[in-house]
């Protein structure tokens, strides 16, 4: 691919640990050889598919990360022979990655990125994705827009070339009509791209004419895409974000159960109606807490979180109380009931006008308890000037 000259060379979205039916690879004989030596251990197959999942969650959250951090050094060493070669041969081509969500992989790419840009610091493109292939379930739009503002919200501040990729496999025009594309486009950008690559057209001998009212609409629509560009740009995107970061893999199943390398997402409809979604932990105002999210915080991560604005379950709830921070949450459970209840909003500030509406959440039909919470009496402490607080 070097020796015919191109401007850039693109690393498909097919580099990924599991894919089809291969799972969550790779456990080889040479894979488990370089991770015993990374980390210094002696693991076979079988002790460490025990060792994932069974145990305290403590030792499991430990072992999973060394793996977590050995598939980032997996793709990390690919990368650096890529790029190696690729500049070694022709150190004016540039490099990109086309990735969707990578929690098993890391999610590095920020190191990756520097990886590819070689000791030339050369340019380095990316092109975030996700699987939104035909506008049968429009809600299909919003998940892939959520899941490349991840992506993007890791990519370093200095890189400008960040295509979303649009596809429309298996390229059948009748799959996906034009609106959804172009309402794609602005959605992807929104979500922190700088561009968009169209994977529309079909690779098989077939009259192109019926893609042209396709084209016709992406050039009307272009001048807006352009102005979106023009003033979003790389600007950090603020608002609620639905908690995760580039550990969130280990805490999958970490309870009981089999470890799959799927972290456990919350997903949730506030990010779907409206509200504006935040994707880095950094620029976020309110968090969406899930319960898995908590086991591999720190101390002092936790108790950044319960200082700003936090919307969890009960679950999560009662998890932070029984890890002390009951003082910090500032609720704790006081009952459940079974019978079906109605909820009436209270008169309080952040009711506003809709204090005394009711709504009837009909438990009975989802089979979810209700649940009565406490508010606790939060006891402040202080400290001398020179003394540090105990997180």
């Amino acid at each position: 691919m070097v020796e015919a000259n191109p401007d850039y060379i693109w690393i498909d979205d097919d580099v990924r640990f599991g894919h089809k039916s291969i799972g969550y690879a790779c456990f080889c004989d040479n894979c488990m050889d370089i991770f015993n030596k990374e980390f210094n251990t002696d693991y076979s197959r079988a002790e460490l598919k025990k060792a994932f999942s069974e145990g305290k969650t403590d030792d499991k959250l430990v072992i999973r990360n060394l793996w977590l951090q050995h598939n980032r050094n997996t793709v990390n060493n690919l990368f650096a022979y890529i790029e190696h070669l690729v500049h070694t041969l022709n150190p004016e081509i540039k490099l990109g990655f086309m990735t969707g969500d990578r929690f098993f992989e890391g999610y590095d790419f920020n190191n990756w990125a520097q990886t590819l840009s070689g000791n030339n610091r050369t340019e380095v493109s990316w092109r975030p994705g996700g699987g939104f292939y035909t506008d049968e379930v429009n809600s299909g739009l919003a998940m892939k827009a959520h899941d490349i503002g991840r992506q993007v919200s890791v990519l370093p501040a200095d890189m400008r070339c960040i295509e979303s990729e649009i596809e429309c496999f298996p390229y059948q025009r009748l799959k996906k009509g034009a609106n959804i594309i172009a309402l794609e486009a602005a959605s992807y950008i929104a979500s922190g791209c700088t561009g968009v690559a169209y994977n529309v057209l079909s690779f098989n001998n077939e009259d192109l004419d019926e893609y042209e009212p396709l084209l016709e609409l992406l050039s009307k629509r272009r001048p807006f895409f352009d102005l979106i560009v023009q003033h979003l740009g790389r600007t950090p995107i603020k608002g609620i974000q639905t908690f995760w970061d580039k550990n969130s893999a280990v805490s999958g199943n970490i309870e009981s159960g089999y470890w799959n390398g799927w972290p456990g997402l919350v997903s949730h409809e506030l990010y779907n109606i409206g509200l504006p979604a935040s994707y880095s932990n950094t620029n976020a105002d309110v968090f969406i807490l899930g319960k898995n999210n908590i086991y591999n915080l720190s101390s002092r991560e936790i108790i950044g979180l319960l200082s700003k604005g936090v919307y969890m379950d009960v679950e999560a709830l009662n998890l932070l109380n029984e890890k002390g921070y009951g003082e910090y949450t500032g609720f704790k459970v006081a009952g459940s009931r079974t019978d079906d209840c109605i909820e009436r909003l209270t008169d309080h500030p952040l009711n506003g006008k809709f204090a005394g509406r009711e709504r009837d959440t009909r438990q009975s039909f989802w089979d979810t308890p209700p649940i009565s919470l406490k508010r606790r009496i939060r006891r402040l402490k202080f400290y001398l000037p020179n003394s540090t607080p105990p997180i």
